[in-house]
């Protein structure tokens, strides 16, 4: 599993994120966890545009939710509230694309 906790032979690496898909729509990979900033490359290979993740990590706060393709330089951005560990964020991604999700404490 990646999940962007650099992880250290002592111990279990720390998951990010769980999605609420089924198994082929998205590859992720999750390049930064930490408390105030997550960033999740993601392909998705549907049409469907609505995905549900769980964060495990992030702190309690106020985010700026953006969503980034980067070969159209298309942007979407939205605020969200995140109440602590087990919180579900709604991600509208790209059909049939790779973008980077970024969620950065505000």
């Amino acid at each position: 599993s990646v999940t962007g906790d650099p992880g250290h032979k002592s111990y279990f690496p720390l998951e990010a994120v769980s999605w609420k898909s089924n198994v082929g729509d998205l590859a992720s990979v999750v390049l930064l966890n930490r408390g105030d900033l997550l960033l999740i490359q993601i392909y998705n290979f549907t049409e469907r545009t609505f995905f549900t993740i769980k964060t495990k990590m992030l702190q309690t706060g106020k985010y700026v939710l953006e969503i980034r393709d980067p070969s159209s330089s298309e942007v979407r951005a939205s605020e969200v509230s995140i109440q602590g560990s087990g919180a579900q964020v709604e991600l509208h991604l790209f059909p049939r694309r790779e973008q980077m999700v970024s969620l950065t404490l505000i």
